[in-house]
């Protein structure tokens, strides 16, 4: 095989490993996505089974389990969205930094989302009260 081969050859390679890349980051992105939407069905359902009879101890621990899943899947996915769009940043990079801060301060990652959701709604309010236009 000629140097010239083996250079295509590397550089398909390295093509066809950035593309792999992104569909990792894209499928990761989907799931999360996707186990927030099973996680708010399983509680409907839980919910609606529940309605006409009386709930077990146990049911009930399951729904609460579930409820505060769903619950803190969204509060972590809006802090990354919030973050992407206000920084430039992808999803990823954005749970990137929510990972670093969680570690750094040595807290829970929901908890600090939860900080960076406030955050982003005192600025919000601060924005209007002085007048300053901005995003709902």
């Amino acid at each position: 095989m000629t140097i010239e081969e083996q250079s295509v050859l590397l550089g398909r390679a390295e093509a066809a490993r950035t593309r792999a890349q992104g569909l990792v980051a894209l499928s990761t992105d989907l799931l999360a996505r996707h186990k927030r939407t099973l996680s708010a069905c399983l509680v409907v359902r839980t919910a609606v089974l529940d309605a006409g009879n009386p709930a077990t101890e146990r049911r009930s621990r399951d729904l609460t389990r579930l409820a505060t899943l769903v619950g803190r899947d969204t509060a972590i996915e809006d802090a990354k969205a919030s973050i992407a769009e206000r920084y430039g940043v992808t999803r990823g990079e954005a749970f990137e930094l929510l990972r670093h801060m969680s570690q750094t301060g040595n807290r829970k990652l929901r908890d600090v989302a939860r900080g960076v959701l406030e955050d982003q709604k005192k600025a919000t309010v601060e924005m209007r009260l002085r007048g300053v236009p901005g995003r709902r």
